[in-house]
């Protein structure tokens, strides 16, 4: 089976393949053999649409995918988010095929916010791969991949934590950073020390870390959203808006995200009841509540208002969920912190309203995405404003907007990742 790239206007990774000659045709671009690629990650799980997910998925398109993963689902969902969309805590199936991408799992044991398995290198060098991709080393099992010789490139990305610093005191955030910097930071050192390419998912975390890349170049590779999942559909929308009971003249907000208080989605509600007392036609959706204490206060708040009655809170859903109601909605709002969710769901083109901060300052790239609100002097009435200004913005289609935020797409980042590895 023969793959054909075309690297888009974005630039490439800078390293070279070893392990194996591919040969292009100069005139169509295609391969005659495809390369075999190695993901390696601590959780792996389809419903989550992450990074690695999105990037495997993608990947499969052109080259001989297996990623490497715990059999354990990602303790960052909870049990009742899990409940919601009928996924246990571990998998069964410890090697399967979905996609194209096989996904070798094995039986992990979890470490406080690591997770370690055996076996791993083992079946790293087995495979005799020719590009390994280690996502989020702080996990300790991607970081296996540094420890044997593999013969190949390989290539470390880095996640964003700044939650975990959102809610300490700069002098605790610096006690914390220094405790990091002792152990994990010691870790990443090792791990940079024998990669070809690093990669931070925003602007922010490319800036904490630099302290452990050895002096190596660091670039954004932002958050991906696959295109055969989140896609603009006017029957969902049709559909989703009929099950909310909405007119074709009503506007609907909504926030995405699971809910913690970092997120802030108070500040929304807060500014949805600011502007539903000037326009009846507005609507407010939250999706991704769960059985925890930040979801209870925020039920709490919203049986408090004034505007109850057209606010909807939903429970965590699996794509197809978020997908509907991407399309349902008018404008996607996120107060605070970076989610997967945003550009996927400018991947449905909805626009998007975002805090202008080094977590999510490289997402929009022009009016047509959507809009940031300052974080400087009354950021609440800013990002009022912003959404008032989205909701009358008649000059772009969700097909225009889709086309703008394409550069987000697993395809064309899986496309330049491996492009700037061929010859």
């Amino acid at each position: 089976m023969s793959a054909h790239l075309e690297c888009g206007s974005q630039s490439c990774i800078s390293i070279a393949w070893a392990g194996l000659s591919l040969e292009r045709s100069p005139e169509s671009g295609v391969y005659s053999v495809q390369p075999k690629v190695a993901i390696v990650c601590g959780y792996f799980d389809w419903f989550s649409g992450y990074q690695e997910v999105a990037l495997a998925r993608a990947l499969a398109e052109f080259a001989e995918v297996t990623a490497f993963a715990s059999d354990i689902v990602n303790p960052i969902f909870s049990d009742s988010h899990l409940e919601h969309i009928g996924v246990g805590r571990r998998y069964g199936e410890l090697d399967t095929e979905r996609y194209g991408v096989r996904v070798r799992r094995f039986r992990g044991r979890e470490l406080r916010s690591m997770v370690v398995a055996k076996g791993v290198a083992r079946e790293l060098r087995r495979g005799r791969f020719d590009l390994v991709v280690q996502v989020m080393p702080g996990f300790l099992l991607p970081a296996v991949a540094s420890t044997v010789s593999l013969g190949c490139p390989r290539v470390v990305l880095y996640g964003d934590n700044s939650a975990m610093y959102a809610n300490l005191s700069p002098t605790l955030a610096r006690a914390k950073f220094g405790v990091f910097a002792a152990t994990k930071g010691l870790l990443y050192r090792f791990v940079n020390s024998r990669a070809e390419a690093l990669y931070g998912y925003t602007p922010e975390t490319i800036d904490r870390l630099k302290s452990f890349s050895l002096n190596k170049k660091m670039d954004v590779m932002p958050l991906v959203y696959d295109a055969e999942v989140f896609y603009t559909s006017t029957d969902e929308r049709t559909e989703m808006r009929r099950e909310l009971g909405l007119s074709d003249q009503d506007k609907l907000v909504i926030g995405i995200g699971k809910i913690n208080r970092q997120k802030r989605f108070d500040l929304l509600v807060s500014a949805f009841e600011e502007l539903a007392q000037e326009d009846s036609t507005i609507y407010l959706g939250i999706l991704g509540l769960s059985n925890s204490g930040a979801s209870a206060e925020l039920r709490e708040r919203v049986a408090k208002s004034s505007f109850r009655d057209r606010i909807t809170l939903l429970p965590f859903g699996d794509p197809r969920s978020l997908r509907r109601l991407f399309n349902a909605a008018d404008v996607g709002v996120w107060p605070r912190m970076p989610a997967v969710t945003i550009q996927q769901g400018m991947g449905t083109g909805l626009p998007v309203v975002l805090p202008h901060n080094p977590i999510v300052s490289h997402l929009v790239t022009d009016y047509r995405s959507g809009v940031y609100f300052s974080e400087t002097g009354d950021e609440f009435e800013e990002m009022k404003k912003k959404i008032a200004t989205q909701l009358s913005d008649t000059r772009t289609s969700r097909n225009d907007r889709v086309g703008s935020s394409q550069w987000l797409s697993a395809r064309q980042v899986a496309e330049k990742l491996l492009n700037s590895h061929v010859e």
